[in-house]
């Protein structure tokens, strides 16, 4: 995983766990979306679609998402 990390310019920042469930949730940052979406494309990863299912949502800081909210001038 860290090499395909390396290669798209991702970072995994952590990993959590709720095993009563069977959920985990993983944190990249990552350049672009597209390059989190080659990198999660990667047959290593792809793989893991057999057993696995995984839904992404984008996340930014409050700062990041108040510039998105002001109005254009």
């Amino acid at each position: 995983m860290r090499e395909i990390e390396k290669k798209y310019g991702c970072k995994s920042l952590g990993s959590w766990a709720i095993p009563n469930e069977q959920l985990s949730f993983d944190v990249f940052e990552a350049p672009s979306s597209e390059a989190f979406q080659k990198a999660m494309m990667e047959p290593p990863i792809l793989s893991l679609g057999a057993y696995e299912t995984a839904e992404v949502k984008a996340a930014m800081n409050m700062e990041e998402a108040m510039k998105m909210l002001k109005p254009a001038k």
